[in-house]
C-alpha cells in the first residue's frame, strides 16, 4: 500500500510540475474547460450467460464527465495537460454499486533547453473503468460493476542532438519510465516495472549523397516488481551502411552484435545460442518508376535467413508481394511486445526460456483504384519452426475490402479468414467473419454512422473444441448544435452465442449525450 500510495505522489509530483511549467511560460496558453452529461438504458449491465437460470441485470444510466484542458504551444516549450472526471448513476437497485466515479489525468511536457539539449515529460494517472454502456468483447474478462484497475506512470526523457557541419549527426537520450498498477479489488498479481534505457546514435551529414550510414549502441534494464515475470538486460550495436550507385541499384549491409540476459530463479539461463553477432547484405532494383525488387540474405542466431520483395505502382493498380525468413528467439518476443496472448505461439514460447525459432512468411497484396471505388486483396501464410521443442504452427489468412467514396457517404464492405495450426498438439483456432458500414454526411453539421458486424471462432485448444458466433449492430448520430455544443445519439445490439453458456450474451443498449466547450 505504501508503495502504491509512493508511485501515486510520483505522479501527481511530476503533473504538478508539468503544470507549473506551462502557466510560467504562460505565451500561447489556451484554458477549455469542457463538460459532457449523457443518459441511456441497457438490458444486461454485467453481459450475464443467455442460460435462464442466470438473471440479467438492466438499469437506466445517467453520465456527467466534466474536463478541463490546458496547453501550451511556443517555439521552445510545448506541452497540454488533460483532466477529466467519469461519473455514472444506475437505477437498478440490485447493483452492487449505484454510482461509479473514475479519473484520468496526463500531463507532458516537450521543451527545448537550447539548440543542442531537449527534455520530455509525461505523466499519467488512469483509473480504468469497463463502461457498461459500451460493448467491447476484447474487454469481456473485465466486466463488472467493481471493476476499476488504477495506473500511474511516468516518463523522463533527457536527450542531445548535434550538428557537426555537413559530416555527423549525433544523438545521445536516455529514458527512464516506470509504470505501476493498483488492482486491489482483484486477486491478480500486478506487474510494475522500471526501466532505463540508454542510447547513442551517429549517423552520416547532409554532405554525404550516395553514401548513408548510422552506427548505434543501446544498453536496457526491465526490472518487474512480480516475481513470476523475470527482470532483464539488453544490449545492442549495430551499424547500417547503404550506397546508391544509380538511380537504378542501391547497395545495403548491416552488422551487429545483440545480447540478452534474464533474471530467472532455478532455470536454465543459458545465453549461448541467442547471443552474438547478425549480418545482412542486399541490394535493391529499380527498373522505373514503377517497379522495385530487393533481395537480402543475413545470419542470425545460428542459421541464415532470405528476404524477396516486388512492388509495382501503376495508375490505378498497386501490387506487393514480399517473402522473409526470420529467426529469433522466444524473450526477445516476449521483451519487445510483440505476440498477442490471444496466439498460440505464445503457450510454446512460455513453455522455454531460450527457445529459438524460424518463422517463414509470405504476404501478397493487391489495390485497385478507380474513381470513387477502391479494392484490397491480401493473402498471407507464415510457419514458425520451433527448434527446441520440435513444433511448428502454421498460420494461414485471407482479406479482402471494398470501399467506395463520394461527397457525402462511404460505403466499406470488408471480410477476413485465419487458419492457426500446431499440427503435433492437435491444436487449431480458426476466424472468419464479414464488417460492412456506412458513413454518411447529413450537411455541413451532422454526421452517421452504421456498423453491421459478424464473426466465428473456432478454437481447439487442450482438446476442448470452442464455437464462438458473434453478431453485432451499432449505429450513431452526431451532430454540431453550436461551435461549443455537440450532440450524438446511438444504438448498440450485439450477441455472442458460444458452446461455452458461461461466454453468450444479449445486450441492448441505447446512448444520448451532449459535450460542451466553454
Amino acid at each position: 500500500m505504501l508503495n502504491i500510495l509512493s508511485k501515486k505522489l510520483i505522479t501527481i509530483y511530476a503533473a504538478f510540475l508539468l503544470i507549473n511549467a506551462q502557466l510560467y511560460a504562460a505565451d500561447n496558453l489556451t484554458i477549455e474547460p469542457t463538460v459532457s452529461v449523457g443518459a441511456g438504458y441497457s438490458d444486461n449491465l454485467e453481459k450475464e450467460s443467455e442460460k435462464e437460470s442466470i438473471e440479467e441485470k438492466s438499469s437506466y444510466i445517467s453520465e456527467v464527465s466534466p474536463g478541463l484542458l490546458i496547453s501550451k504551444k511556443g517555439s521552445h516549450v510545448q506541452g497540454n495537460l488533460n483532466y477529466k472526471l467519469n461519473s455514472f448513476a444506475y437505477s437498478n437497485k440490485d447493483l452492487d454499486k449505484k454510482t461509479q466515479v473514475n479519473h484520468n489525468l496526463t500531463a507532458n511536457l516537450d521543451s527545448k533547453i537550447n539548440e543542442v539539449l531537449f527534455l520530455d515529460l509525461k505523466a499519467n494517472i488512469t483509473q480504468e473503468l469497463i463502461d457498461k454502456t459500451k460493448i467491447d468483447t476484447r474487454q469481456s474478462n473485465k466486466t463488472g460493476v467493481d471493476n476499476l484497475t488504477e495506473t500511474y506512470s511516468f516518463n523522463i526523457n533527457p536527450r542531445w542532438e548535434q550538428r557537426w557541419g555537413g559530416l555527423l549527426k549525433t544523438n545521445l537520450s536516455f529514458n527512464y519510465n516506470q509504470l505501476a498498477f493498483d488492482n486491489s479489488s482483484t486477486d491478480i498479481p500486478t506487474n510494475d516495472s522500471k526501466q532505463k534505457q540508454a542510447q547513442l546514435s551517429i549517423m552520416n551529414g547532409d554532405d554525404f549523397r550516395r553514401l548513408t550510414w548510422n552506427l548505434s549502441g543501446s544498453f536496457s534494464q526491465t526490472d518487474y516488481e512480480n516475481e513470476l515475470t523475470p527482470s532483464s538486460e539488453v544490449t545492442l550495436a549495430n551499424f547500417l551502411i547503404a550506397y546508391q550507385f544509380n538511380d537504378l541499384i542501391q547497395l545495403n549491409a548491416q552488422i551487429g552484435y545483440e545480447e540478452y540476459n534474464q533474471d530467472i530463479d532455478n532455470q536454465d539461463n543459458n545465453t549461448e545460442d541467442d547471443d552474438g553477432v547478425n549480418s545482412n547484405i542486399g541490394f535493391v532494383w529499380t527498373p522505373s518508376h514503377k517497379n522495385k525488387l530487393g533481395v537480402s540474405v543475413g545470419n542470425r542466431f545460428y542459421g541464415k535467413t532470405y528476404q524477396y520483395f516486388y512492388q509495382f505502382q501503376g495508375d490505378r493498380a498497386k501490387i506487393k508481394f514480399e517473402y522473409n525468413e526470420s529467426i529469433t528467439n522466444s524473450r526477445d518476443q516476449l521483451l519487445s511486445g510483440t505476440n498477442n496472448n490471444n496466439d498460440l505461439s505464445t503457450q510454446l514460447i512460455n513453455q522455454t526460456t531460450t527457445n529459438l525459432f524460424l518463422s517463414k512468411r509470405i504476404n501478397a497484396e493487391y489495390v485497385y483504384s478507380f474513381k470513387h471505388i477502391e479494392v484490397i486483396l491480401n493473402s498471407y501464410n507464415e510457419k514458425r519452426s520451433f527448434s527446441k521443442l520440435s513444433q511448428d504452427e502454421v498460420v494461414i489468412g485471407e482479406k479482402a475490402s471494398i470501399r467506395l467514396n463520394n461527397k457525402k457517404s462511404v460505403y466499406k464492405l470488408s471480410a477476413n479468414y485465419e487458419d492457426r495450426d500446431i499440427p503435433v498438439e492437435s491444436q487449431f483456432g480458426r476466424t472468419y467473419g464479414a464488417d460492412l458500414s456506412w458513413d454518411l454526411k447529413i450537411g455541413k453539421r451532422t454526421n452517421s454512422n452504421l456498423l453491421l458486424s459478424w464473426t466465428k471462432q473456432n478454437n481447439n485448444l487442450n482438446k476442448q473444441l470452442e464455437n464462438i458466433y458473434l453478431y453485432e449492430i451499432d449505429w450513431s448520430l452526431k451532430r454540431r448544435l453550436s461551435k461549443e455544443l455537440n450532440g450524438e445519439i446511438s444504438l448498440t445490439r450485439q450477441k455472442i452465442k458460444s458452446s461455452n453458456i458461461a461466454e453468450s450474451y444479449i445486450e441492448n443498449v441505447i446512448f444520448i449525450n451532449l459535450s460542451k466547450t466553454f
